[in-house]
Order: structure tokens, then C-alpha cells, then sequence
């Protein structure tokens, strides 16, 4: 009977840092890109941009095929994610605002704001930017807090 439980513990402390690292290891890539493409800096051009009058065009940030909740190693562990404890939180958190913005791209892309004037516009990109950095700057904290879980 000690043995059966030694060995759940033993399972259920490997399962979770494999869903924690698994997790790290696809939000890590992600945040990095975000910072290496310039994709915060380029919306604040953008919404500059706007707030000066100009009609702006966003494509390319997402290709056709690519969806907002495009992230499988999340998809894939989102039934384990309680097994990390409080960390499950913060990383449906995590996932829901990267999504999120994710999601305003691909409308942007496909004119679902042309309708908005270029203040609307700046106003909308502003918000979307403030998201953005409080995302990435959570998920680098987070990242290293799944490194470190075990």
C-alpha cells in the first residue's frame, strides 16, 4: 500500500513537470518572437500612425492559415494544467490574453475594423499594445517559475 502510494506521488510530481516544462517550452519561443519581430513597436507605429490621420493597413502578422489559438502544446495539455497548481491559473491567463490579441490581429487583417476611424483605430492599438506588454512580461515570470517547479 506504501509502495502504490510512493509510486502516484512519484507519477504525479513527473507528470507535472512535464506539463510545466512542456508549457515553458512553447510559451518561451513565443515571447521571443513577439520581442525579436518588433510586433509591439511596430503597433505603436501604427497606432501613431493612425492617431495622425492615416488609414492604416495591418497584414502580414498572421499568415491565412495560421489561427489565434494556434498553440498545440497547450491544446494538448489543457486536461493536465491542474496538476500545476496555482500555476493553472496564470497560465489559462496567459493563454487567454495572448489569444486575445491573437484575435484582434486577425480581425484587423481581415478589415473587421474598417468601419473605425483612424482615433478608433489608435485607441483600439493603444489598448492592444498595453495587453501585450503585460502578456509577454507575464509569460517570461511565468516561464521561469515552470523552469523551476518540480
Amino acid at each position: 500500500m506504501i509502495g502504490q502510494w510512493l509510486t502516484r506521488r512519484h507519477e504525479s510530481a513527473a507528470k507535472k513537470t512535464a506539463v510545466g516544462y512542456a508549457l515553458a517550452a512553447e510559451i518561451e519561443p513565443y515571447v521571443d518572437i513577439v520581442d525579436r519581430r518588433g510586433w509591439v513597436e511596430l503597433a505603436e507605429q501604427l497606432a501613431n500612425q493612425a492617431r495622425a490621420g492615416v488609414a492604416i493597413k495591418v497584414d502580414g502578422w498572421l499568415t491565412k492559415d495560421e489561427k489565434p489559438n494556434d498553440f498545440p502544446v497547450f491544446n494538448a495539455t489543457l486536461p493536465n494544467i491542474g496538476v500545476l497548481g496555482s500555476s493553472a491559473r496564470d497560465i489559462s491567463s496567459l493563454y487567454s490574453r495572448v489569444i486575445a490579441v491573437r484575435t484582434t490581429v486577425s480581425e484587423m487583417q481581415n478589415g473587421a475594423y474598417s468601419n473605425m476611424t483612424p482615433a478608433q483605430i489608435a485607441h483600439l492599438i493603444d489598448e492592444e499594445v498595453a495587453l501585450w506588454r503585460e502578456t509577454i512580461s507575464d509569460g517570461r515570470k511565468l516561464v521561469a517559475k515552470l523552469n523551476l517547479a518540480k
